[in-house]
């Protein structure tokens, strides 16, 4: 529940999804044992599923939720916030987005960064954007591949970024290990990273609930090779990353490609930090 202050107009109508329901302006009272502690007009937050994946899902969400709002939230503030909360439970019924392997490399490149919150603030805010991680006039597009061959997917619009950009490919190798690192894994390492950044908290929330969508629970057990992944990866200059050749027709578009990088020369990025922002922030902790 959250205690809404009053507002002009009428009580927005409730919300009612496969796993949540909201409804506004509940008059509620809170009990500490025999004690009325508050009394007042409310918004009921209730989770639907008995689900034990989803109710922890709940519970996760909520804490930061509840963060973001502080103690006396105003009506428009909770609308706000709410619209997050919606949208993050109604991915729940939506078809993933993306391969679990590219969600798991992009946290690892969070995880991994010195500076995690400047990493949050930069990756994208739906899954299908151009690239993983946009700030000022610095981007970067992480790639990963299972096994050792470094063979990764482009699409040719995605190595022509706007003019005065600078974007990067992070290159990550990894595989499938039983015994090694899991996306739930990585996603706690995450969270405890941000644990004094409600805002950041909720919206790593949003982003993995939209990319994996109704695959959410069972993808969190999906593990990879960590250590593998730590002595693969590598970054790379756009202009180095090979692709077709030739005029390409003005009628034809989406050219999609696989190239290997295997034996192209990596960059250091500590040389691209000058200007500060992304890249510093992407350097390891």
């Amino acid at each position: 529940m959250v205690n809404t202050a009053p507002a002009e107009g009428p009580v927005p109508p409730p919300i009612r999804l496969e796993n949540l329901a909201v409804e506004h302006g509940v008059h509620c009272r809170i009990w500490h044992g025999k004690r009325v502690v508050e009394e007042g007009a409310f918004t009921v937050l209730r989770c639907l599923s008995p689900d034990p994946g989803i109710q922890g899902h709940f519970l996760r969400v909520g804490g930061p939720f509840l963060a973001c709002l502080g103690p006396n939230p105003a009506a428009s503030q909770v609308s706000r916030f709410l619209d997050t909360l919606v949208e993050l439970f109604r991915a729940l019924s939506e078809p993933p987005r993306k391969s679990v392997q590219g969600l798991w490399a992009e946290l690892y490149l969070i995880e991994r960064a010195r500076d995690c919150r400047g990493m949050m603030k930069a990756w994208h805010t739906k899954p299908d954007e151009r690239y993983d991680f946009s700030a000022g006039s610095q981007r970067i597009e992480v790639k990963c591949a299972v096994g050792r061959p470094r063979m990764h997917h482009f699409s040719l619009e995605q190595l022509s970024p706007p003019a005065m950009t600078v974007l990067l490919i992070a290159s990550v190798c990894t595989e499938r290990s039983g015994g090694g690192t899991s996306l739930g894994d990585l996603l706690n390492a995450v969270r405890t990273r941000l644990s004094e950044e409600p805002a950041s908290l909720l919206r790593l929330e949003s982003v993995v609930g939209a990319t994996l969508g109704d695959g959410l629970l069972l993808a969190m057990d999906e593990a990879y090779d960590l250590q593998m992944a730590e002595q693969s990866i590598r970054f790379f200059e756009v202009t180095s990353i090979p692709k077709p050749g030739g005029t390409i027709p003005r009628e034809v578009s989406d050219v999609r490609f696989i190239a290997d990088l295997t034996h192209v020369e990596p960059i250091d990025l500590a040389l691209f930090t000058g200007a500060r922002g992304l890249f510093e922030a992407a350097l390891p902790a």
